[in-house]
């Protein structure tokens, strides 16, 4: 399985600009064999949420533009992330494209940031969402995800081979992105599909390192800084390899029942 992410410098507001860079990366992408091809979260519109309203209204067309695409080149896209409207409201909502052009799943983003007023305005989704693919499944997870492991347990618990997480992580805090992708990935042994936003927007430096992370915390294939894009080879033999050896899902001891004690 050959998998890219595509690291944007994206342009707050300046959809035309996001979507047109964005196009012609996919396509490079695709010409290089890629057969899934992953975007950051807010690609298109950034932390413009003061009109997430008007991005929202144009999400079904990016979408369509995005899945004309995937048919033209017969993979899967998984769009990073758009705001959507829902019916209670919008959302910063992950879709995975198919290569017959049609959507597989879509998730909205479990745990708001607060500290980009997404809590201001936009709403919390409702579940996890595992969407089926020729390699097995996809959990799916958004940014601020990331620091809310059990999120990626009830994955990996689920089935999941890989969990792909498109971002918008600040250069602040990017050793905790270096970190947690690797510990998702190891203690759940699978693979992490980590694809984050570089640039700037205000006064927020985004931090890149776009990465995919293997069951054993390995770093296949990582960018820097800069925009760019990744191709490169996930082996799902990987997954059973680790597994077998440490055990750790099926050591897991479901019978203290540990998150009871929570509320």
């Amino acid at each position: 399985m050959k998998v890219a992410a595509i690291q944007l410098d994206v342009k707050i507001g300046q959809g035309d600009f996001n979507l047109e860079r964005a196009e012609e990366m996919i396509c490079l992408a695709a010409k290089g064999g890629a057969e899934i091809i992953a975007l950051p979260e807010l690609w298109h519109s950034g932390y413009d949420l003061e009109r997430a309203g008007a991005h929202a209204a144009r999400e079904e067309a990016i979408l369509d533009e995005l899945s004309l695409l995937a048919q033209k080149h017969r993979l899967f896209l998984y769009a990073g992330s758009l705001l959507r409207q829902e019916k209670g409201g919008i959302a910063n909502s992950s879709s995975l494209i198919g290569p017959d052009g049609k959507i597989v799943a879509h998730y909205e983003k479990l745990h708001l940031f607060r500290l980009m007023d997404e809590d201001k305005y936009l709403r919390e989704g409702r579940s996890p969402v595992l969407a089926d693919s020729p390699w097995g499944k996809i959990g799916m997870a958004i940014c601020y995800d990331l620091r809310f492991p059990e999120l990626f347990r009830f994955y990996a618990q689920s089935g999941a081979k890989i969990v792909v997480i498109p971002a918008e992580w600040p250069a602040a805090r990017i050793e905790h992105w270096k970190i947690l992708i690797r510990a998702r990935a190891i203690e759940n042994q699978l693979y992490i599909l980590a694809v984050n936003r570089c640039g700037k927007s205000g006064e927020t430096l985004f931090g890149g390192f776009s990465a995919l992370i293997d069951p054993w915390g390995e770093t296949v294939a990582e960018l820097k800084e800069e925009e760019g894009l990744y191709i490169t080879e996930l082996e799902i033999s990987r997954i059973e390899e680790a597994r077998s050896k440490i055990p750790i899902l099926s050591d897991r001891r479901r019978d203290l029942r540990l998150f009871d004690s929570f509320s």
